[in-house]
């Protein structure tokens, strides 16, 4: 029977030491590549809203009347670049609620929710070549900070203000 043995408290020290180093490694990579992923898809969200909301704002805009845009203390811009802009008789419009982090539609006289996680909104209105920029900045949890920028070159003339 003297031929059984077991390992000495040295080796199995050694192993554990083997294995925990390596599940610590093996648990690193995985929370790294979660992060990474949380971290795209917040970034993903942002960009697809931004995205529909330009989209949304670029064709309303595009055949508008009558623009106006506004700073964020509610006067209107002389030099053309607020937070607000309303047109076709400020029937139509819209804003950045920094409050909510919003951007709004006007719809019908009321303002209404069209994208959410924004931290910034400015137009930019060029009533010389009739050009409207619209500069959007979101976030959302880890997404860090997302800009879009589009050019709105408008199809009708306008009309005197």
């Amino acid at each position: 029977m003297g031929g059984e043995r077991g390992f000495t408290l040295v080796e199995a020290v050694v192993a554990m030491t083997i294995f925990s180093f390596v599940a610590v490694l093996v648990a690193a990579l995985y929370l790294h590549g979660y992060r990474s992923y949380s971290r795209e898809s917040d970034r993903i969200e942002v960009q697809e809203n931004l995205r529909f909301a330009a989209s949304v704002m670029a064709s309303r805009i595009r055949q508008a009347k009558n623009i106006r845009v506004y700073r964020a203390d509610g006067t209107e811009s002389t030099e053309g670049t607020g937070i607000r802009i309303e047109f076709n008789n400020s029937a139509a419009g819209f804003r950045f609620d920094a409050g909510h982090g919003e951007i709004e539609e006007k719809y019908d006289g009321a303002w209404q929710p069209l994208a959410s996680n924004i931290k910034s909104l400015v137009f930019n209105y060029d009533e010389s070549r009739q050009v409207v920029t619209i500069s959007i900045v979101g976030e959302t949890g880890e997404s860090g900070p997302v800009s879009l920028s589009t050019t709105v070159h408008l199809r009708v003339s306008q009309d005197s203000r």
